[in-house]
């Protein structure tokens, strides 16, 4: 199989591509000093930029402007004890799934995020509201 592996932000949205059902979710505050506006909620595949309508009390203020949610598409392999003694760095960007969505998006927006830690998880998705 010649499939291109990537970090897993990649091949969780590969994943929402191939129309699986997905396994759980998370919340993670994305901490910035920009004015955001305005939510995404389609285009990006698994990921949903949320705006949680944070206001600056000062001009120096870094607060949580934007929630990014994500529909986990990936089963989380578990390594065995030989895998353990390994090193295998082949799709690892240098942080979490959450760290590279704020990174890029940091890029393309053109402001500084920066990803905090999981708030909310959903492992029940009938609980799950788009």
């Amino acid at each position: 199989m010649n499939r291109i592996l990537g970090p897993h932000s990649y091949e969780n949205w590969k994943s929402a591509l191939l129309e699986t059902d997905v396994i759980d979710g998370f919340e993670v505050p994305l901490f910035t000093d920009a004015h955001i506006t305005g939510n995404i909620l389609d285009g990006f595949g698994p990921y949903k930029f949320l705006n949680p309508i944070a206001i600056p009390t000062s001009s120096d203020t870094i607060i949580p402007g934007v929630f990014l949610r994500v529909e986990n598409y990936l089963e989380l392999h578990i390594p065995s004890t030989e895998e353990m003694g390994k090193t295998d760095d082949i799709h690892y960007h240098g942080g979490t799934l959450q760290d590279e969505i704020a990174a890029l998006s940091s890029l393309i927006l053109g402001i500084r995020l920066k990803s905090g830690g999981i708030t909310r998880e959903f492992n029940n998705l009938t609980l799950w509201v788009s």
